[in-house]
Formats: C-alpha cells, structure tokens, sequence
C-alpha cells in the first residue's frame, strides 16, 4: 500500500520526536513501529495519548545523526508483516564537489541539483548530492535554507552516477562504492560512461538503426587513409566526452588540412600526408581511437548545427525524448558542444529555415529515431542506463544521421522556461518507479 505522508520532527525528552500525517489503520496498535528511510532503521513508540496527539511517536537517536531532513514530504509504504513503515525515495546524485564549508560547489549540475531537489520536496522523497569519500563514509549534502548542509545521511534507495571523469571511475574509491551498491542492492544508473566503438557495433545490428550511422572504424593507418581517399574524418577517442580531443582531418592536394578540438596533438594545419601519419600515431594510443567519415552537415552561418534528444526510460511505458535542443558550434569550429562553445537555438525554429515543408516530419523522424537507439542501448548494454543524451545531425539533403549517444548527457543543454525541466522530473520518476519496485519485490520474497 503506498500513500503521501508528512513528518515533523520535535524534540522530546532527550529523543526525537516525530508526527507522521497518515498512518495505515492497520498499523494504528502496532507499538513500538519500525520506520524505514533509505537504509536506515529505526523504532518509533506511541508517546502518551494524554499528553500529545496520537500521531506523535518518540525515536531513538544515537546523536551521531541530525535527522531533521526527515521533516518534509514522503511517499510511504507500509509492510505489515514486518510492521514496518517505510518513507522513500532517497536518491543520492554522485559527483564531484568543489569549495569548502558554506561554499560548496559542484557548478556544471548544480542547479539541475536544486530543481530535482524542489521536485522531491513538492511530490514526497528526498535528494542529497555525494562525492565519492563522502557517500563511503554516509555523507552528504542535502538543501536546507537554500544553502548545501553537509549531514550524515542514509544510504539511499536509487544513486544517479553523475560523476564526469572517467579515471574517477576506475578509481578505489568507485569501486568502494560499487561494493555499497552490491551489498545493499541499490539501483545503481548510468554506472558508467559508454565505449563509443562498443556502442557503434551494438547499433549496427539493428537493421532499423544501421541506416543512420555514418562509416566508422577502428583507427590504424590502413583505416585511415581508406577512408581519407574519398571524405575528410573526425579522429575521435573511444573513451571521450564533452566533444574534447577531436581531430579534423582532410586531404586535399597531397597535402593534410588538420584542426582539433584539444591540446593532445600539436600538430600545424597544414602538413605533408606522411609526416602527419607519422605524428599522430607516435602521440596518441590508435587503440583508444575511431575514426568517423564527416558528414556534411547543416552549418548554418559556417557554424557546425546538430541536435541533442535526451532520452529517459519510462519503466512499463519505455524510452521516451524529454527535450530536444539544436546545438550551434562556434564559427567554423568541428564541434557544437556547449563546454566548447557552442550555443543552444530552438529545433523546429531552425528546421523550418533549412526545410520549410518537411521540417515536422524530420523532427518526428529524429525523434523516432532517439527511442530506438536508447532503448537498443538500455537492452544490450552492460549496466543500467537510464537516461541517454543522443546526438543527431542532418545533412544537406536533409537526410538523419546518428552522431554519437552519451551517458552522462550535459545539464546545460537546456532552454529555460518557468516550469520544472523534463530531465528533472525523469529523474523523480525513475527513483520513484525504482524505489516502488523494490518495496513490491521485497514484499513478494518475505509471502515466499
């Protein structure tokens, strides 16, 4: 049985006390009830009906933890078998945080942070935001007063990984983590950034998906100059984010006409064929490269357009597009990523300027698109991923092509309007529907 609640704390008695708004009537005369938050526990008794309203309980705290985050709204449920009443979602974002005591940063998600935040306050459940130490030690910080307060806090039901480094992920401390998440059987999503050639060889087998992807391959010399023989390419690491370290390279006139996106390779512009191969495979590992056959593209103005959808799953309903942005790069620049300088306009807005009559049914196609290649990743990919950035260009003919998908899409790629972001309101849902689940799947093993 799941229902809304409020709680409030006060102090009663050297113990906290706690009123709850709604109490199941079967859990009325259970006494004393045990309460649930994330994976803490507690006992909750029945104060004196004479001297306090009978919603009042006292709980026993070992001083070690503040637990007036409790105060709020929740989603509750009540399992009767173990006269337990548990409040839920807690969601912990992971990340990286910067600054000290009263001035905690963490600037590329944090007022995504604070949106999520005002969505759990307003429809029940709790966020807090952890790095790495911090969520080993069960702590965190979480919103009070419009400032982050850094508390101990429990270990929570659903963790959104949204750390940005990939050596991070490699790192003790991850691995710590992931021992948390294993031996309390936390969902765990995007658990990791995404291999770009593995991802390139799980969407060429869909036959619905293959039409759309540009020719990619692994990067050797003999790959390379295949490809360079007839179309200009992007040189891309496999293990790149955020369009950083990506080299331009085209062949004209026996000579190499090179740009780059990093300060990797230091190369000139302009360079005789062999000298160029001989420097860039002396500086970068071709192994964790792929190359990619440039597509000409929309480039409005000489400024490189594409189009980030971000996708969400929606649990029994699917995957579904939450926001559509068209990203426009800088002057002549090979990327249109916003941390590189791009700058966001709206899709159907530019659509029509380039494809006045079938600029809905492109839109529509993309669209179409996206699901499919969320869902083709969420069911074949190792680890849950549940919410995708995917990149998708339109060429001069107007035709569709597949980019790249990204695992840890950017929180700034938004349009702001007045109104919660879709992506925030994904993210409650998805710790909602996690956090459901897992009291139904519980229940189901405790009848057994």
């Amino acid at each position: 049985m799941f229902f809304d609640l409020h709680v409030k704390i006060e102090q009663w008695q050297d113990e906290k006390s706690v009123q709850i708004s709604f109490i199941p009537t079967e859990a009325l005369n259970i006494n004393p009830l045990k309460l649930c938050v994330g994976h803490w526990k507690f006992d909750l008794k029945k104060q004196d009906a004479e001297r306090t309203n009978e919603s009042w309980f006292q709980m026993k705290n070992d001083g070690k933890r503040n637990l007036f985050f409790l105060e709020r709204k929740w989603q509750g449920y009540f399992a009767a078998d173990s006269a337990t009443l548990f409040l839920g979602p807690v969601i912990a974002i992971l990340t990286e945080i910067k600054g000290s005591k009263g001035n905690i940063q963490f600037p590329s998600i944090e007022e995504f942070c604070k949106e999520v935040d005002q969505i759990f306050r307003k429809k029940g459940g709790f966020m807090y935001v952890a790095n790495l130490n911090d969520f080993y030690k069960e702590k965190g910080y979480y919103q009070e007063k419009h400032e982050w307060k850094k508390e101990t806090l429990p270990i929570p039901d659903v963790i959104y990984n949204r750390i940005h480094s990939r050596k991070k992920e490699t790192s003790r401390a991850f691995r710590n983590v992931k021992r948390v998440v294993k031996n309390h059987h936390i969902c765990f999503f995007n658990e990791s950034f995404l291999d770009k050639w593995k991802v390139f060889e799980l969407l060429q087998e869909s036959d619905d998906i293959r039409p759309y992807l540009p020719e990619t391959k692994l990067l050797t010399k003999d790959s390379l100059l295949q490809i360079l023989a007839n179309s200009p390419v992007y040189i891309k690491p496999i293990e790149g984010s955020q369009g950083k370290d990506i080299i331009y390279a085209e062949q004209k006139d026996g000579k190499m006409f090179i740009r780059s996106t990093g300060e990797m390779l230091d190369m000139d512009e302009t360079m005789e064929i062999q000298p160029f191969l001989t420097k860039l495979f002396h500086s970068l590992d071709p192994s964790s490269f792929l190359i990619q056959k440039k597509i000409d593209l929309l480039t409005p103005q000489d400024c490189l357009l594409d189009f980030r959808l971000l996708c969400h799953w929606q649990g029994d309903h699917g995957w579904k597009v939450t926001s559509i942005v068209a990203r426009t790069g800088k002057n002549k620049a090979i990327v249109s990523n916003i941390s590189q300088g791009g700058h966001l306009e709206k899709p159907k807005t530019i659509l029509k300027k380039f494809f006045p009559t079938d600029f809905f049914h492109i839109y529509q196609t993309m669209i179409q698109l996206a699901v499919k290649v969320a869902q083709a990743v969420h069911q074949r990919s190792d680890g849950n991923f549940f919410e995708l950035g995917v990149d998708i260009g339109i060429d001069q003919k107007g035709k569709i092509w597949l980019i790249e998908v990204n695992s840890k899409p950017s929180k700034k790629e938004a349009i702001h309007t007045n109104t919660f972001r879709p992506s925030s309101m994904s993210i409650f849902y998805i710790a909602g529907k996690k956090w459901r689940e897992r009291m139904e799947f519980d229940e189901q093993n405790r009848d057994e």
